[in-house]
């Protein structure tokens, strides 16, 4: 049987179960054998019963349309495969990246593999890749149900956007009872990310500074980097060069007489 759609098709008793997990499974069908005696398989049965699944008999081994080593079939709702446009959202931290993949079987392998040791995500090329077929949802006994497809098309376009999420902070919630963070709602508040050192063995996890004694000052010294401008001309020293320090009083920035150096912005830099 011909079925157009990623994983409308799951054949064999441990794929099929696992499609039934993702709620997948829209009517089962049976070729009634000896075979059928495995505690498994009637737990199986009795399962798809109790979701009131449609269960179809065949009695003719010369009417069964699927592959003759198995004997149970679920026609299933199309599983979601996602593009490498819209992945950001259910990208985990194990990932599994694929390309030139030309065997059906290595790729069921491949699922079953990255869904034992708990990869979430698997990429897959649009083009020098192997189709998904039922065959992949069967070699991977039920793999394909716990992993995220995505097609990419360029892989070094894809692996920069990966590198990208990492630059993404998740701010906390506004408080215990909100759905909100703090990015997402205009607030005084101001938040910042504490460095408590590192987690090594015998390494203090100490806050290394207060973000109460910096927070402040550290927001206006970014802010006057948009609103300041000093130009300074030193005249008849040819020797200076880049990586030198030079000592500048600047005036400060008041109504007042601007006479007086700003001690905060006045000091050593770095040309």
């Amino acid at each position: 049987m011909k079925v157009d759609g990623v994983g409308k098709i799951v054949e064999g008793v441990n794929a099929l179960e696992a499609a039934l997990n993702s709620n997948r499974v829209k009517k089962v069908i049976v070729l009634d054998t000896k075979l059928n005696k495995s505690n498994k398989f009637n737990f199986l049965i009795e399962g798809i019963k109790k979701q009131n699944i449609e269960i179809e008999i065949v009695k003719d081994n010369k009417l069964w349309e699927f592959h003759s080593r198995h004997n149970i079939v679920g026609i299933c709702e199309e599983k979601e495969i996602f593009d490498e446009k819209n992945f950001e959202n259910i990208i985990s931290e194990k990932i599994l990246i694929l390309d030139h993949f030309q065997d059906t079987n290595n790729l069921g392998a491949v699922a079953r593999s990255a869904a034992a040791f708990d990869f979430q995500t698997i990429f897959l090329p649009k083009k020098r890749s192997v189709q998904i077929t039922e065959k992949t949802f069967a070699i991977s006994s039920g793999g394909m149900e716990y992993v995220n497809i995505v097609m990419y098309n360029s892989i070094f376009s894809l692996i920069k956007k990966i590198k990208n999420l990492g630059d993404k902070l998740e701010l906390p919630l506004l408080s215990e009872t909100s759905d909100k963070t703090l990015g997402e709602v205009p607030t005084r508040i101001l938040s910042s990310v504490i460095d408590r050192g590192t987690m090594e063995k015998d390494v203090s996890t100490d806050e290394n500074a207060d973000p109460s004694k910096y927070q402040a000052q550290a927001i206006m010294r970014y802010n006057v980097l948009f609103t300041q401008t000093v130009s300074m001309t030193v005249p008849c020293n040819t020797n200076l060069r880049a990586g030198d320090t030079i000592k500048c009083f600047f005036p400060k920035i008041s109504r007042g007489d601007g006479s007086e150096f700003d001690p905060d912005q006045s000091g050593l830099y770095m040309i």
